[in-house]
């Protein structure tokens, strides 16, 4: 956890597309579903869902002025 290579000592670059996040859980929300799993795994997935795309929002597309609030 220290961003280094436990081998050669270089430098990790720590990187998760969102596509390959959100492809991901979209395939368990569909197993869930489909297999009839515990109501509280299937919560727990359109939780998480949701913590996952609040990571990925664009914070600078939703930039506003002061003007917008007097």
């Amino acid at each position: 956890m220290s961003g280094k290579c436990t081998k050669c000592g270089g430098k990790l670059l720590l990187t998760v597309s969102e596509g390959t996040v959100k492809k991901y859980l979209e395939i368990s929300i569909n197993m869930a579903e489909k297999y009839k799993a515990a109501p509280y795994l299937q919560q727990r997935l359109q939780l998480l869902k949701k913590d996952i795309d609040s990571l990925f929002i664009n914070d600078l597309s939703k930039q506003t002025g002061l003007s917008e609030y007097m």
